[in-house]
């Protein structure tokens, strides 16, 4: 068991390395673009991503899920190729077809969502990345199942440095703006699928492509497809609704703190890129359970120490990065950081869902948490504003969790310590929301504070795992013996 999570672990801490790169480099950028744009500016680009983040949900309609599921239950690599292929040629039609569509209607889409058609050109460069992320996406999957961590880090780092790179020459140095930063990623969306498409052109060969391939996997992401939907309805469709209530200033704020939070993501990334290869491949054996339920354990104790972190630093993050238009943010950012943590165990509880092969209940639960957070955005935000749009993800967010995690258990019971993660999470946001209150009276004051709060949490997370802590540590010490 020990021996399995530690191939776990070391595959995380590969992606890790490259999702704390790149999220470096991300944030380098932070400094520099908050001395560019104007939170306005930065709403437009929250509005604009959020549409087409829906967009390519619904192009990909749940076949990179379906295609990772088939891959395992095919063992032949004639039979992979062909889910594979048969995944690819499907969302690339549908790429292209959204890209004619949103190039015929582009002014009328500025206009309807930023009120100002004058943004039409940055609808066509996000159009137009559309049908090479079909190549990217299909292939750093194939990696992942493949169990490829170094490859898939090493695809994935240059497409963001290449992101990044043209992102810094086209609005630094030659100043043409909000256009820039999306220009940028259509080129490094285009060179990165031309990597992809040499390096898979044998699997990718229209010829493994099988219609009733297609058709088996499409039925098995059909309930996917208004799940897509909820899914952004929870998580991206803030920024619409606070864009109505109150300003792209507001969604802007908003933006840089979803961008802060983001930052506790690098490490529940990287865990989850190994996760689901790496749990659908144990599946079979007869300790999965006990090593699924470890995985949880460490989870909660691991992502709760990081999201406290972001939570309780998070002015001081902005105060360093940012300027002080941008310091508003603060409480977002934090309410932000726990939401992806809450989410992210709906991601690890359904592997139950996934060894049944039926998405229903996920399905099922992100609709009812999106009908509850889009409600929860028109009570909130109109009196709390962007704080209200976080507060009402989160809900959202514990809702989802909530029930994916009951319904997984009943098709396949995995022996969780709820109780005992239940009382972790919730000591977490004890000591978040103390903070909030802290009457500080200066930077080093409130520094020392959140610090001690945060040790708090480090030796209550050791004293209720501490037999587990022990015991893995023993394991280790006698695998590397052994080795």
């Amino acid at each position: 068991m020990f021996k399995k999570i530690k191939g776990l672990a070391g595959d995380s801490i590969i992606y890790g390395l490259s999702g704390v790169l790149t999220r470096f480099i991300s944030v380098f950028l932070i400094p520099i673009y908050t001395r560019i744009f104007a939170p306005s500016d930065y709403g437009v680009i929250n509005l604009v991503n959020s549409t087409f983040l829906l967009i390519g949900i619904l192009v990909v309609v749940g076949l990179d899920n379906a295609a990772t599921t088939w891959y395992w239950q095919k063992e032949d690599d004639a039979e992979r190729a062909s889910t594979f292929s048969s995944w690819f040629w499907m969302q690339f039609s549908l790429s292209v077809l959204v890209l004619l569509a949103v190039l015929a209607v582009s002014s009328f889409l500025s206009k309807a969502i930023l009120d100002d058609a004058r943004f039409y050109d940055l609808f066509i460069l996000s159009a137009l990345s559309l049908p090479f992320t079909a190549f990217t996406l299909a292939y750093t999957t194939w990696l992942r199942v493949k169990r490829k961590p170094l490859a898939t880090v090493a695809f994935s780092l240059t497409k963001s440095l290449l992101s990044i790179g043209f992102s810094i020459y086209f609005v630094v140095y030659l100043g043409i703006g909000l256009v820039g930063v999306f220009l940028a990623l259509l080129i490094a969306n285009v060179l990165s699928a031309m990597v992809a498409l040499y390096v898979m052109r044998k699997v990718l060969d229209f010829r493994n492509f099988a219609l009733d391939r297609a058709k088996e996997m499409l039925r098995f992401s059909i309930p996917l497809i208004p799940a897509t939907i909820c899914f952004w309805l929870l998580n991206s469709a803030g920024g619409y609704f606070i864009s109505q209530y109150a300003s792209k200033a507001d969604v802007g704020l908003y933006q840089i703190g979803s961008s802060i939070a983001a930052v506790c993501n690098i490490v529940f990334w990287a865990f989850l890129q190994a996760w689901s290869p790496f749990a659908m491949s144990i599946h079979k054996q007869q300790d999965a359970p006990n090593i699924y339920a470890m995985v949880f354990d460490l989870y909660c104790a691991l992502g709760g120490a990081i999201v406290l972190f972001i939570f309780l630093f998070s002015p001081e993050i902005l105060m360093l990065l940012t300027t002080e238009a941008y310091y508003n943010a603060a409480l977002v950012a934090g309410i932000l950081s726990v939401n992806i943590f809450i989410f992210n165990i709906s991601q690890v509880t359904s592997i139950g869902c996934a060894i049944v092969r039926t998405n229903m209940p996920y399905a099922v639960g992100v609709a009812i948490a999106a009908i509850f957070t889009v409600g929860l955005y028109f009570a909130l935000i109109p009196v709390l504003g962007k704080e209200g749009a976080a507060i009402s993800t989160l809900i959202g967010s514990l809702i989802l969790s909530g029930y994916v995690t009951y319904k997984a258990q009943l098709l396949y019971f995995i022996p969780y310590r709820l109780k005992k993660n239940v009382f972790l999470i919730l000591f977490m946001i004890l000591l978040a929301l103390t903070s909030i209150v802290w009457p500080g009276s200066g930077v080093l004051s409130n520094i020392m504070y959140k610090a001690i709060l945060l040790s708090l949490f480090l030796v209550f997370v050791f004293y209720v795992n501490r037999e587990t802590v022990l015991k893995l540590v023993e394991k280790l010490k006698k695998s590397n013996a052994l080795s």
